[in-house]
């Protein structure tokens, strides 16, 4: 199950598999014998675990899909200012986060960040020094003016 860390998967656990989490498998921990779904940080013990299902190709959410931002193809910068953080929160920009080589969260909204922690939608809170934030940028984005 290690290759599906970074990938959006189904998980149903549970003695019936009568309980369903969905995310992204951002951990494979052998020694805890656990697994963690981002973005909201479901921890889930590997015992109980009955089906892991990979999931299609991540999608654009649907409150996303009608963003300018989320149409403007796949320009992406790497947030390093302060200033990068308050735009990306007043534009509303969708953000994803790496930590190290693994995809822990896709395009999510920041609420609120500090000098140090970045809260996103949902209330997960990640380090600035321990993850790597990708903001979507608006360059490029052609906006239709006539009525079609």
């Amino acid at each position: 199950m290690k290759n599906l860390v970074g990938k959006q998967v189904m998980v149903y656990y549970g003695q019936r598999m009568q309980l369903t989490a969905q995310g992204t498998l951002s951990e494979w921990n052998e020694q805890e014998e656990m697994i963690t779904l981002a973005p909201e940080g479901i921890r889930i013990p590997i015992a109980q675990i009955a089906k892991v299902e990979l999931l299609e190709p991540v999608e654009a959410r649907s409150e996303l899909a009608q963003d300018p931002a989320y149409r403007s193809g796949n320009v992406r910068f790497v947030m390093h200012d302060t200033v990068q953080f308050d735009n990306a929160i007043y534009f509303q920009s969708p953000v994803s986060i790496w930590h190290k080589d693994r995809l822990i969260c896709h395009e999510n909204r920041i609420i609120h960040h500090t000098e140090h922690e970045v809260t996103i939608q949902g209330g997960t809170v990640f380090r600035k020094d321990e993850c790597q934030f990708i903001v979507k940028s608006m360059i490029g984005i052609q906006h239709s003016t006539r009525n079609e």
